[in-house]
């Protein structure tokens, strides 16, 4: 399943849902937005789960965002 066909990613949360609970790489950046170099760092940090064959959770992912955007906004 490719889940960014179209230039500007048009993520939703069905594609959140249909998405597969292990993603490759680059299915990760898609549904994050995030760049490679970012997702790297991410990665880095230990921000996300990696099963043994190197594909990121998507839970994993989802719960980072989550903090991400908390964080951005802590002073709100």
């Amino acid at each position: 399943m490719r889940l960014c066909t179209t230039p500007q990613g048009d993520v939703t949360p069905v594609t959140w849902a249909f998405a597969p609970d292990m993603l490759t790489f680059e299915e990760a950046c898609c549904l994050s937005g995030y760049d490679r170099g970012t997702m790297l760092r991410v990665i880095e940090v230990d921000g996300v789960d990696l099963d043994d064959a190197g594909r990121i959770g998507k839970r994993s992912l989802w719960e980072w965002l989550e903090v991400s955007v908390e964080l951005a906004h802590w002073d709100d």
